[in-house]
Formats: structure tokens, sequence, C-alpha cells
């Protein structure tokens, strides 16, 4: 069952957030340490203003035992179709993603990129995407399943996480290309601890290679990196702040004010074009170029 569920929306939201889960995960307890009253999307709603927060469920089983998957290219269309369904799309919007939840992501922002149809918005919505131990080039839990065989039958979804796949290396390239064309945030996290014996995702298959990224290391597994216990946690932490950041270069202050800036400096022979946080200046005088934000800090 493929769902979307409102965590928080507030009437006037300058920004969705969307939590998409991995292999095997759920709406609700992929983002959930033990009781209910630590459901972190929650703490995000509560801690940054005027952002609307939602959590999205879909079949994503590793066995055929448990129940069916798709592929990555048609689930990716699938989620496109729902997170339009509910408007998400319509403003600017960020993925917190966990495993495989992040390479749907990348399926389906480079779809919509192609703006070949009422997709195409979601390319310009996007402002950032933050990967919890996402395997770019694939996991060593493929592996397993396949030392299993007929035990276990593997489903569409872990035959697309196969390290080092023609696909996977395909969709990484290609993201990588287009992050660095059109300047979208990137937070990145990978795991340092086994999971029941097996490194799931290790340091190397959780970097996208995206320029100005820096992977962090995190103290836990590949089920606990995306159940912050508490709000001090090291992962919570710094996803509020990605978010944080992004919503205020979305905030209708920012605009105006770079459009008060941009008449003060047209005296003096600046030019500034606004776009948020994406802003270009140019000076026409003085012959300097300046990229804002994005220059330095592509998190």
């Amino acid at each position: 069952m493929t769902e979307v569920f409102e965590v928080h929306c507030p009437e006037r939201a300058a920004l969705d957030v969307v939590f998409l889960h991995g292999l095997d995960g759920d709406a609700r307890k992929s983002w959930t340490s033990g009781s209910d009253d630590l459901f972190w999307p929650q703490w995000l709603a509560e801690e940054v203003p005027d952002t609307a927060v939602w959590t999205v469920g879909y079949d994503a089983w590793s066995s055929g035992w448990r129940g069916q998957s798709m592929s990555l290219p048609d689930r990716a269309i699938n989620l496109l179709a729902l997170l339009q369904n509910h408007a998400i799309g319509e403003r600017p919007l960020c993925f917190i993603t966990h495993s495989m939840g992040g390479l749907l992501v990348k399926e389906m922002l480079l779809h919509a990129s192609e703006g070949r149809d009422d997709y195409a918005v979601f390319a310009e919505a996007i402002e950032g995407v933050a990967f919890l131990a996402t395997p770019h080039t694939g996991s060593g839990v493929t592996k397993a399943v396949d030392s299993l065989g007929h035990l276990y039958r593997g489903t569409a979804a872990v035959e697309d996480l196969k390290r080092n796949g023609p696909h996977l290396r395909q969709l990484n390239d290609r993201y990588r290309d287009w992050v660095n064309e059109v300047k979208i945030r990137n937070l990145v996290f990978f795991e340092t601890r086994l999971t029941n014996g097996v490194r799931v995702v290790d340091e190397a298959s959780a970097n996208p290679g995206i320029a100005g990224v820096r992977p962090i290391p995190v103290d836990a597994d590949h089920v606990t990196i995306c159940k912050p216990s508490t709000r001090r946690d090291l992962v919570y932490g710094q996803v509020k702040r990605f978010i944080a950041n992004v919503n205020s270069a979305e905030a209708p202050g920012v605009e105006v004010a770079a459009r008060e800036a941009g008449e003060h400096l047209q005296a003096g022979g600046v030019s500034i074009v606004a776009a948020g946080e994406r802003s270009v200046a140019v000076g026409t005088n003085a012959g300097i170029i300046s990229a804002g934000d994005d220059a330095t800090n592509n998190l």
C-alpha cells in the first residue's frame, strides 16, 4: 500500500519536507526510536516554523514471502504521481531519505528534470536532499540475499541494489552532474556499525561523490541511523539545521531583502538577479561575479 501521511501542514507553509524510507521500511516505524513520542519528523515540524512535514509509505519488501516491490524507475513514477495528488511540488521541497529511499528520490528528480510531463515541477521545486545511508553504488546486503536463493525469494527492489550494477552507476553519474548544474543542497550520512554482522552500506557506497559534500560518519548501524533517540542526536541536529537553512532562504523576507539590495546596488553599477538563495550578483564596473551561498556551501 502506497500512502502519504501528513505529520504537520501549516496554512501558510513555505517549504514541504518529505520523509522517504528504504527497503523493508515503514512510514512511521522507520523514523521512530522505540516509543511514539520519539518520532522525529514531528520534532522537525515543531522546531522549524512554516514547514509542512510528510512521510511516505510504500511497498519495498526485500523478500517475496513478505510482499511485493516495484523496480526503482516504476516506483519513482508511482511516487511522483502520489505526491502530486497532495499538491507536493507546488512550493519549495526537501527530501529526507533512508537507504533505498535516496535512490528513489534520485530517480524521481532526474525524471522530473527531463521536463517531458507534469512532473517537471518537482525539478523546479527541489531545494535539498538528505541521504541517510543510501547505497549510491549498491549494497552488501544483496550478497546475503543471493546466497539464500529461492529460500529468500528476493524482489525487484533487491535486484536494483546489487553492488556496482550498471543502472546504479549511471543513476549516480547523472544525479551528480545534474546537482552540480542546478546547485541543489545535499547532506550525506553513513553508518559505521554492523547490522546483524553485515555492513549494509559502507562509506564508499554512501558517498555520492558530489563536489563540496563531505559524508558524515554516524555511530549507528543501518537500522538505527534513521532513528534519533533525542533531539541532541547528531543526525537530527544536522537535518534540522539543513532544513532551517533552506527554509530561511525561501522565506518571503529574503526575496524582499534581495530586491531592496538590488535597488541600492543598481546605483553603484551592480545588478542582482534574485532567486532565493541561488542569487547571482554581477558587478558591471568592478568585474566581480559571486554566486551566493551555493558557491561555498553545498550541503
